[in-house]
């Protein structure tokens, strides 16, 4: 797994993780990549969520419906 640090280094939950830990840490945890699309619902009200996830570029927002 390549980690491409620039963007892991502005969030706050790697801070004080040296640089060199950061891709071995990410592969303990089997993280992988995912995109989405504007106005995709990433998760729904009642949903069990299996995992965490980072935002590491744009915004999401959470709306009742």
């Amino acid at each position: 797994m390549r980690v491409d640090m620039d963007k892991y280094r502005g969030i706050p939950l790697f801070r004080g993780i040296p640089e060199h830990q950061v891709c071995p840490l990410l592969q303990a945890v089997g993280a992988h990549g995912r995109e989405y699309k504007k106005g995709e619902t990433l998760i729904s009200a009642g949903e069990t969520a299996g995992a965490i996830g980072v935002i590491l570029s744009g915004s999401c927002a959470y709306a009742e419906i």
